[in-house]
């Protein structure tokens, strides 16, 4: 004991007295893994318990078989032994399958829990980009920017229609060349009307003194011609009417 001012004060009180000086040393916070991190760790865990499975299962086996082999040797007690040893290591597999259980469940856990934020944080910043580009967009700005796209198109067809029309030099008038056409189809008609009351029509061979000999008559070609020639012209000119 230590004597103050003739007192004494108990050890653990000049103890807390020093730390209370000097301040007292903070608890480390145990460091927070990652969630691969932590799927590394189970990963580790699981193949230890199946190493420890595979070694507690050789135990059952073996002491399965020395019972067996007791049990023909006549050593009840022995065997007895062997299967409550056996029995030992059955209910330590046992709880080996389950503590494997909850491993294999927490691991899956963990990684739906990882993939979801994961997906998260890329929704979040496809949201955040998404935001970002409307932010710099108008909806006003782009309304306007539409109106002036298709001014500028009806400018382009309109240009594109003055350029296609004929020059001034080069427009006729239809109506001229109509009634120069019909001109031309009078003239046509009279000529060929001319021509076909210019051809002489055949003298009768009663009004000549020509005498008379028992020839064989000529056939009348021109007579049958000259019909044929009319009609074909008075066709001709219906038609050009």
């Amino acid at each position: 004991r230590r004597r103050v001012h003739g007192g004494s004060i108990p050890e653990f009180l000049h103890c807390n007295t020093q730390m209370n000086l000097f301040g007292a040393k903070k608890k480390q916070q145990p460091t927070t893994a990652t969630p691969q991190e932590a799927i590394q760790r189970l990963n580790v865990a699981l193949e230890n318990l199946e190493k420890r499975e595979k070694y507690m299962q050789k135990r059952v086996d073996k002491e399965q078989d020395d019972a067996r082999r007791l049990v023909n040797a006549k050593n009840k007690k022995g065997a007895m032994m062997a299967l409550k040893r056996k029995k030992m290591y059955e209910v330590q597999l046992d709880k080996i399958n389950g503590t494997r259980m909850t491993i294999e469940n927490q691991k899956m856990a963990l990684e739906n829990a990882n993939f979801n934020m994961d997906t998260m944080q890329a929704m979040n910043m496809g949201a955040r980009a998404l935001q970002s580009v409307n932010a710099n967009m108008d909806l006003d700005r782009v309304d306007q920017i539409m109106d002036n796209i298709q001014e500028q198109m009806d400018i382009a067809n309109e240009i594109s229609d003055a350029i296609s029309q004929p020059t001034l030099g080069a427009q006729l008038d239809e109506s001229e060349l109509e009634a120069e056409l019909a001109e031309l189809e009078a003239e046509g008609l009279d000529e060929t009307l001319l021509s076909v009351e210019a051809t002489p029509e055949p003298v009768p061979a009663a009004a000549t003194r020509t005498p008379v000999l028992d020839l064989p008559s000529a056939p009348n070609n021109r007579v049958a011609l000259n019909d044929e020639e009319r009609q074909l012209r008075e066709l001709e000119a219906s038609m050009a009417m």
